[in-house]
């Protein structure tokens, strides 16, 4: 079994206080395109291994039946 990747906040050297894309907004060029490619490069390896929630099939079956748009927010890239 291979050990979890780094956090994002890790990475960026942060703690769990500091907002992660205000602190990368912050960064002077070019740390600020480094920090973002890093944090893309983790959350493209996490969409890979990522499950849905438990209930969550059943629940767009549910709303999909119903006509009910749907949308999805993120803050990822």
């Amino acid at each position: 079994m291979h050990p979890p990747p780094p956090s994002r906040r890790q990475v960026l050297g942060i703690t769990k206080a500091t907002d992660i894309l205000d602190h990368i907004r912050s960064l002077p060029q070019p740390a600020q395109d480094e920090a973002q490619m890093a944090i893309r490069a983790i959350e493209s390896a996490a969409m890979v291994q990522q499950e849905a929630q438990p209930g969550l099939h059943e629940l767009i079956s549910y709303l999909e039946r119903r006509g009910v748009r749907m949308g999805l927010c993120t803050r990822n890239f």
